[in-house]
C-alpha cells in the first residue's frame, strides 16, 4: 500500500455547526449535508489549485456508542468517499480548569477534533511534500499546518471552510502575504453541499455567495 500524503481530513463537529449557522440563516427547519457532494467540490478545489488528488479522505465524526440511531450514520457513511473516524463525544471536550467539575458550568462545553487533527498533522510533516487540505474552523491547527510548511516548502497546506464562519483568528492571519496556509471558501457551494440555493440568503447575511476565489483575493 502506498504512503499516504495527499489526504483531505474533515472536522464533522465543525461541518454539523456551519450547518446549524446556515440552517438559522436560510431559515430551514433541517438541513442534510451531502458527503459525496462535499467530496466532489473538495476534489474540484484540490484540481483548481494545482494540488494533487486526495489519496485518503477521512471524517471525524463524534458519537454516542450507545445510540442505535449514530450507529445507522456510520453505516450510512460507508457509502460516501469518507472513511469515518468515529470518536466517543465524552472525549472531545476540552479540559476544564485545574479543581473545577463538569457541573460548575452553567453551559455545556462544545467538543472540539483540534487536538486529533493535529496529531495527525504532526504525522503527516514527516513526509516531504505533502499536500493537506483540513475542512475546519478550528485556529488550534494553524501552527501544526504552518509548521509543515516550515520543515518542507514544497508542501501544500490549506482550510477549505465558510468564510464568515472561521474563527476571527484565522481572518487575521490569512490577511497576511506571508501566510502560509492557503484558504479555500466553501461559500458558493452550499447548494451543491447542503442543498439550498445561496441566492435566498438576505442581502444583510454576513455569509454571501460569489464567485469562486482562493486565499487572499477575498479580501
Amino acid at each position: 500500500m502506498a504512503t499516504l500524503r495527499d489526504v483531505t481530513l474533515a472536522d464533522g463537529i465543525s461541518l454539523f455547526e456551519a450547518g446549524e449557522q446556515l440552517r438559522v440563516l436560510y431559515e430551514e427547519e433541517k438541513l442534510t449535508l451531502q458527503y459525496p457532494a462535499l467530496h466532489e467540490v473538495v476534489e474540484h478545489i484540490r484540481r483548481g489549485a494545482d494540488w494533487r488528488p486526495s489519496q485518503h479522505s477521512s471524517l471525524a465524526v463524534s458519537v454516542d456508542p450507545r445510540s442505535s440511531g449514530q450507529q445507522r450514520f456510520l453505516s450510512a457513511l460507508q457509502k460516501s468517499p469518507f472513511e469515518a473516524d468515529p470518536v466517543d463525544f465524552r472525549e472531545l471536550y476540552p479540559s476544564l480548569p485545574p479543581g473545577r467539575q463538569p457541573g460548575d458550568s452553567p453551559t455545556k462545553p462544545m467538543g472540539t477534533f483540534a487536538s486529533r487533527l493535529s496529531y495527525v498533522l504532526g504525522r503527516l510533516s514527516r513526509h516531504p511534500d505533502p499536500h493537506v487540505l483540513v475542512i475546519s474552523h478550528c485556529f488550534e491547527l494553524y501552527w501544526p499546518l504552518t509548521n509543515i510548511r516550515m520543515h518542507h516548502p514544497r508542501a501544500r497546506v490549506g482550510v477549505a471552510y465558510f468564510s464568515s464562519l472561521l474563527d476571527i483568528r484565522w481572518q487575521q492571519h490569512l490577511k497576511a502575504p506571508s501566510c502560509p496556509v492557503e484558504f479555500f471558501p466553501l461559500d458558493q457551494h452550499v447548494e451543491a453541499i447542503f442543498g439550498i440555493r445561496p441566492d435566498r440568503l438576505s442581502v444583510t447575511s454576513p455569509l454571501k455567495p460569489g464567485k469562486e476565489v482562493r486565499g487572499l483575493n477575498q479580501y
